[in-house]
């Protein structure tokens, strides 16, 4: 199926790459901020699963809705919770997850003679 190909070629592409800069904030002393991001990185897949996979079941609307807003609350928390520089990574997390999602998508286009 195109959606799990899709779903795999992403997170392998999101997940190594948030490591990496993980451990290059550890490197340089940012822990709390590299939490944030692992923090991140993992709500914003959850949630990107949870999108793909109420709309490929036809679930209802509004519970995904409510349900992938609830992932964000709880990074946002789980952030807080820790430190600000926690909270900061994970709000860069989310945002690195929904990035690589229009970077491939763009990336596939091109091939494919759409959008670019």
């Amino acid at each position: 199926m195109q959606n799990n190909e899709y779903i795999r070629r992403t997170v392998m592409i999101v997940l190594p790459v948030a490591i990496v800069a993980c451990l290059v904030l550890c490197v340089i002393g940012c822990f709390d901020i590299a939490f944030g991001v692992l923090i991140g990185v993992s709500c914003g897949v959850s949630k990107s699963l949870l999108m793909i996979h109420s709309v490929v079941n036809e679930q209802g609307a509004i519970k995904s809705f409510f349900l992938r807003y609830l992932i964000i609350a709880i990074a946002f928390i789980l952030g807080i919770m820790v430190s600000m520089g926690a909270f900061y990574g994970s709000a860069a997390g989310l945002f690195f997850v929904h990035i690589m999602f229009i970077v491939d998508q763009v990336r596939s286009g091109k091939d494919t003679g759409g959008i670019g």
